[in-house]
């Protein structure tokens, strides 16, 4: 099948256009189509340049022990600029001894932080440590002055509430110093230089020396200047971008819709795609481990490969792993795509947190939140984990994890009155959040990926389809006569959205092969899904009406005005995927 369809396709892209042209094109040429633009347009490699204030995200650091041995008293100073008298919170958390002293006074002195004391939450920091700052109309002097420890970092994590730290007030500092660095920084001085006041908080004189820790002579410099990664694409349209290690970039996405398509189609690019990307981010994962932790660049390009926090970082990227790994020969797998693989299942079954049900949860937008999306961030990387495991025991512990957790999502976020999907629930507040097309897209996706391999006399089986059919049903009974759902399903107003579609298109295709919907009544709702899809691909193949990325709130606004994006990853994919489904429905039919 594979090869008579490669030689067809082939044959097809030869002929003049004009005789393509008076063809009807057929769902997996489109799918190919759009898949070219990504072969055209993806770079596997990085760009380098100067880190930014983005790439520091919510935290800047400074960093004593990247510019100075570990030994001694060191100082850093900036300022801050302020309008009117005010008061600001700073947080942060200090390694090393530490006092800030504002415009004189000493408003922070600490004898040392751990690492408990500085933590990434979900998607974002918390710093323990916390201090007023007075600050005067005008030009507010900030100096940090800090003590090497005896082992481990020698640095200070600052958090700003409200205000930003500048050289920009020191009319000694040339602007184009000011536009690379917000700190001057000099130093070691000896030890016991730490409890006393010294020359150097009480004047700032350029050009002068001052004898350091070892008899050195010694001035203010800027900080070490470092550079981090960037995105190498050629241009970017597409949400985070092809290389970007997320859900949609990486683990449900682009690699893992190339894969399938390679293999339905038989062409080998697609399916090197694949490869290359699996690669790519094994390679460069010790790369962004340096970027975070050792250059203090949180929000560096890919800095969510190293993250280890949140499923759509951790199970969700590792998804084309697993088609690579089940498309290879046991003996030909690669070990470190079976380690990457096993440790994320280690962080879904130690880490991850979850509901007294058992099913995953966030603490975004507050804590203890079920969002829909994780259906599909986390039940089909159990589904996987089950087919690649030879323990017969484990295969069925991991297949029954899933299923059960389907129930344990509808307990929070499924109304069966409607057989719609709420995007997310608050378990501690309940609230009432829209039915979210791309959320319900998710939901449904999950249950075909456990319905697939769920083994019919399992005890769960006949209620998942069950439920199967009764959200299938919902999800219909709101599709437009253009074929698109809105991106509210419930409501008109609302614009048509092509990723829910797409999913919604390619998970009633699947049933209907699967012999779990009837063919008769639901293959119409498939080709007229289809024929919608068509309507956002133009003639050069770019898919349009792809909802970016979206929180879970209640307010029904933001959805509705919630911006599309051209060739998004969230829709690329699933639109590529959809044709296959539509194709293989299709030959079915014949």
């Amino acid at each position: 099948m594979r090869i008579v369809f490669k030689v067809v396709f082939l044959i097809a892209c030869l002929l003049p256009s004009c005789m393509m042209m008076a063809q009807a094109v057929s769902s997996v040429e489109t799918a190919c189509k759009v898949a070219d633009r990504v072969l055209q347009d993806v770079r596997f490699y990085y760009n380098l340049k100067l880190a930014g204030e983005k790439d520091y995200w919510v935290v800047e650091t400074v960093d004593f022990s990247r510019n100075f041995c570990q030994k001694g008293t060191a100082y850093a100073m900036s300022t801050i600029v302020a309008d009117v008298d005010k008061i600001v919170k700073l947080s942060l958390v200090n390694y090393g001894a530490c006092q800030i002293i504002l415009n004189g006074k000493t408003v922070w002195n600490n004898p040392g932080m751990s690492e408990r004391d500085f933590r990434y939450i979900e998607r974002d920091f918390i710093l323990k440590g916390e201090v007023d700052l007075h600050l005067n109309k005008g030009i507010n002097k900030i100096l940090i002055k800090s003590l090497a420890p005896q082992s481990g970092k020698w640095k200070v994590h600052l958090r700003t509430h409200g205000f930003k730290f500048t050289l920009t007030g020191l009319k000694e500092v040339e602007k184009s110093l000011s536009d690379v660095s917000k700190w001057l920084i000099i130093g070691t001085f000896p030890e016991d230089d730490f409890r006393k006041n010294t020359v150097i908080e009480n004047e700032f004189v350029t050009g002068k020396m001052y004898k350091g820790y070892a008899g050195e002579w010694i001035s203010w410099m800027i900080p070490r200047l470092d550079i981090v990664a960037a995105n190498a694409e050629i241009h970017q349209p597409w949400g985070e971008g092809y290389t970007a290690f997320n859900y949609h970039a990486a683990g449900l996405a682009m690699a893992m819709a190339m894969e399938m398509l390679g293999n339905y189609t038989g062409l080998d690019a697609y399916s090197g795609y694949c490869r290359t990307y699996c690669d790519f981010f094994i390679e460069k994962r010790k790369y962004m481990a340096y970027q975070k932790y050792v250059v203090n660049a949180f929000n560096a390009w890919d800095h969510k490969l190293v993250e280890g926090y949140l499923l759509d970082y951790t199970s969700a990227p590792l998804l084309p792993y697993a088609e690579v790994l089940l498309n290879t020969e046991p003996e030909k797998r690669k070990p470190e795509y079976i380690a990457l693989f096993n440790e994320m299942q280690d962080y879904l079954d130690h880490v991850q947190t979850r509901t007294p049900e058992g099913n995953f949860n966030r603490i975004n937008p507050v804590k203890h939140t079920v969002w829909v999306d994780d259906m599909y961030m986390s039940l089909p990387f159990l589904v996987q984990s089950s087919r690649l495991t030879n323990d017969k025991e484990m295969k069925m512990k991991r297949l029954t994890e899933a299923a059960e957790m389907v129930f344990a999502f509808n307990k929070y976020v499924y109304h069966p009155e409607l057989g719609l999907y709420q995007h997310a629930q608050f378990t501690d507040k309940p609230a009432k959040l829209p039915f979210w097309s791309r959320g319900n897209g998710w939901a449904l996706w999950a249950v075909t990926n456990i319905l697939s391999e769920l083994p019919k006399n399992h005890p769960l089986y006949k209620k998942l389809l069950k439920h199967y059919r009764e959200h299938v049903e919902g999800i219909t009974a709101w599709q437009d006569k253009s074929g698109l759902w809105h991106n509210l399903l419930n409501v008109p107003e609302s614009y048509l959205e092509t990723s829910g579609t797409a999913i919604f298109t390619l998970c009633i295709a699947r049933g209907i092969m699967n012999g779990w919907l009837n063919g008769k009544k639901y293959t119409p709702i498939v080709e007229k899904g289809w024929a919608g899809i068509e309507t956002m691909i133009d003639e050069q193949y770019q898919v349009h009406g792809i909802t970016v990325g979206t929180n879970g709130t209640t307010d029904i606004n933001y959805y509705l005005e919630r911006p599309t994006a051209l060739n998004d990853c969230h829709g690329l994919f699933p639109v590529i995927i959809a044709a296959i489904q539509v194709d293989k429905l299709r030959s079915m039919n014949k």
